[in-house]
Formats: C-alpha cells, structure tokens, sequence
C-alpha cells in the first residue's frame, strides 16, 4: 500500500515504529566533519543487538537489556499530611478526584488524590490504546500522552535508538500542568504556595486525564516539526517519505546530546540542562549558530529514520545514511552472543 505524501502521514510514520517490525538487520554510514565510523546492526526487540564495523569485525552484542522506562508529564510530589493542605488545595484536589469518578476511585479514605488520579491516567490510556484511530498502513494518527516505553536496546548513543523509534520527529513536549511563573524557583515559595501549585498540577492532570478518556487529544497534538514538503522516494530499493523539516522549540529528542536533529533547538536544550558556566568551559556551541532545516527520510515499511542531511547551520551536509537491509527475520539467541558468527 503506498502512503500519502503529507505531513499528517509522515509523523503517523514517525510516531508508528513500534507497530511496524520486530526484528532488523540495517547498515549506517555518517557523513560530514563530525562523523563516525559506519556501522551494522541486528536488532531484535525489545532487547537484544548486535554491533559491527562494515568491515564485519564484532563491536558488541547483548541479548537481553533493561528498558529505560517512559517519561511520564508530571513531575514531583509533596508528602505532606492533608491537614497541611489548606482549604483551597483541598477544594483543587477534591475537583480532581470528582473528575476521575468514572476511571478511577480512591482505594482507601486516605489515598492521594495524585496517587488516584494517575491509575485514571493509567486507565484512560489504556482504553485508547486498546482502540487507536489509524491511518492506512496501520499508523498511528494520534500523538500519544507521554513519551512511550523505549522498545528498542541502547547501544553506543540514542541517536541510535531515535534512528529506530523516530517519534521525536512527530510529536514535540507537551505538558498539560501548570508550569511555575517565570524567575519564582519552587525553593523560594511557602510550603502554603508549594501545595497549591501541587494541588493545581494534580487537578489540570485529571482534566487532561478525562479528555484522553473520551478521545480528545488536542493538547497533546504539538508537532515538533514544521513541515514544508513530503514527497515519496525510493531509498535503497524500499518506499520511503522524505520531508523537508524546519524543527521548532516543541522539539524533544531522547537525548539533547545526541538528537536525530542536531541543531539549534536541540543545542539550546543540552546547553539549558548543563548551565552556561559548563558550557563555556567545554566549549559548547552557540545554539544560536545551530541550523533548523533538514531533509528527512523514513522507511514506509519500518517507520525507521533512514536519512537526515543538515541544510543550513554549522554542519552543512552533515548526518547519516541508513539501508534497511532485511525485516522480521527470526533471529536467533546465537547471534546476539559475543562468539556468535551471522
């Protein structure tokens, strides 16, 4: 079946690598002034690879690893006892929980209205995973509520398992809490202030959490790219969709580090999270030197990032090349050895 060419179906594609294949066998080469040696990998999910040189020599395998779990879109909890709470961060939380009466109830009188409110969340979430809203070929329409639980092994960088699971190039961060006004650090405010921030995140989560529950996604649909144009190509002998993408402040790689994307938004981010003392002692690049335009690849079978070239920025040229080269094959425990030979 061949895929529309428009923005809707590529970040479908993007956000729908974790449907599409089990198992992969792929070759990258990298180009530009910072590349790195070009590599293939097995990659069998959840957990297992396979790691070598294009010369064939072994790098590394693994066959079972951890998953590093999902981020979940609300941070932080106050343990204090409900006496502490004060009228109006009761009166927020009660709200919650009567928002949430037809998901979820507390299990106990003293259950948290945070703690009741996410097993909603948890609910809610399941309901519409068991009955998504799909494009043709399976592709999932909608964003989704919180990052997903990585599906694919780490290994060496997550750029590598961005490459795989390329949803950062579909759906940018959204929050659905109240953030804190700009320049008032959480240190600087009463422990009276602190609960009712904590009160109002707890209640514009069970608002988020009921209009997940009856399909509404539109808070969370903020696209982390602007997309200009999508055209179909073939790459390598497989189908493929290509765009050309400017990325915008909604974009949230894996890791700011090492993003599918590396430029502007992304330096901006990691330079953010070190603090400006590091990042001028490491010598870190200025973000506002980094570049906003990409030309993107996606494999229309796999959903699997399979070219990005920089246009513009300190990296003209720059990124990588991917070859699909066999899907869903079954791969046995052998390969993903250190002895093991393909």
């Amino acid at each position: 079946m061949s895929l529309e060419a428009d923005a809707a179906t590529f970040r479908a594609l993007a956000r729908s690598s974790r449907r599409l294949w089990g198992s992969v066998r792929l070759s990258v080469s990298e180009c530009g002034p910072w590349a790195g040696d070009g590599w293939r990998a097995w990659v069998r999910r959840p957990s297992a690879y396979r790691l070598e040189r294009l010369d064939g020599s072994l790098q590394d395998a693994e066959l079972d690893q951890g998953g590093t779990g999902s981020t979940a879109f609300l941070r932080g909890e106050v343990a204090d006892p409900e006496e502490h709470y004060g009228p109006e961060a009761t009166a927020l939380r009660r709200e919650a929980l009567d928002l949430v009466g037809d998901l979820a109830r507390p299990a106990t009188p003293d259950e948290d209205a945070l703690s009741v409110v996410i097993r909603a969340r948890d609910e809610a979430e399941r309901r519409l995973a068991a009955n998504p809203r799909l494009l043709a070929g399976r592709l999932l329409a909608d964003p989704p509520t919180s990052r997903p639980e990585d599906g694919v092994p780490f290994f060496v960088n997550y750029r590598r398992m961005a490459l795989l699971e390329p949803d950062e190039l579909a759906d940018g961060e959204a929050d659905p809490v109240e953030e804190l006004p700009d320049g008032v650090p959480w240190e600087s405010m009463t422990p009276q202030e602190q609960e009712l921030h904590h009160a109002r995140e707890i209640r514009d989560l069970a608002v988020a959490v009921t209009e997940t529950a009856r399909g509404d996604l539109a808070r969370w649909d903020r696209p982390a790219l602007e997309i200009a144009r999508v055209d179909r190509v073939d790459h390598h002998g497989r189908p493929a969709l290509e765009a050309v993408v400017r990325t915008t402040p909604a974009y949230s790689p894996r890791c700011s580090c090492c993003p599918l994307l590396a430029g502007r938004h992304a330096l901006a981010t990691e330079r953010d999270a070190m603090g400006e003392e590091q990042a001028r002692q490491i010598g870190w690049p200025d973000p506002a030197e980094g570049g906003v335009d990409f030309r993107v690849r996606l494999d229309a079978g796999t959903g699997i990032c399979v070219e990005v070239e920089a246009l513009d920025g300190i990296e003209p040229g720059g990124g990588f090349t991917a070859v699909v080269e066999e899907v869903d094959v079954r791969y046995p425990d052998a390969l993903f050895t250190e002895r093991s030979t393909p």
